[in-house]
């Protein structure tokens, strides 16, 4: 079973640069075309304090529930769901979650354990959620 959630970031300033962190950009700011882009760091810089400066800080993904609990930590996001079209869990790329991001404000869906009544528990596979683009037929919870 699956449950909307929202994913939402979260800046922080580390003690030093490492290839693979995220960060992010805002485009056309103030108009109509606004959007967010997620990118990850491929190569040290020569100056990191003017790397950061340039970039912003790096940024830390979280999925979040309606009321603010933490469903899924940076370390737990990892598994992504196609579709009822593919047989296999796919890793969560850039590409997702920049859909997720700008085209569905960052609402997403989630799979829960159905068999917990009271308590949201996202189901782990090798310790990662699964995630999903938000669908509009079924809302279970």
């Amino acid at each position: 079973m699956y449950y909307s959630a929202e994913l939402v970031y979260k800046n922080y300033m580390p003690e030093k640069l490492e290839p693979g962190m995220l960060f992010m950009n805002i485009l056309h700011i103030g108009t109509t075309k606004e959007t967010v882009e997620l990118w990850t760091l491929e190569r040290l810089p020569y100056n990191k304090d003017k790397f950061l400066s340039e970039n912003g800080a790096p940024v830390e993904l979280f999925i979040i529930d309606y009321d603010g609990t933490i469903l899924a930590t940076p370390e737990e996001i990892g598994w992504f769901d196609l579709g009822d079209n593919y047989d296999t869990l796919t890793s969560i790329s850039l590409k997702e979650l920049n859909i997720i991001l700008n085209e569905d404000d960052g609402m997403l869906e989630i799979q829960i354990d159905d068999q917990e009544e009271e308590i949201i528990s996202p189901v782990k596979q090798e310790d990662k959620v699964v995630l999903r683009f938000l669908t509009y037929e079924e809302n279970e919870i």
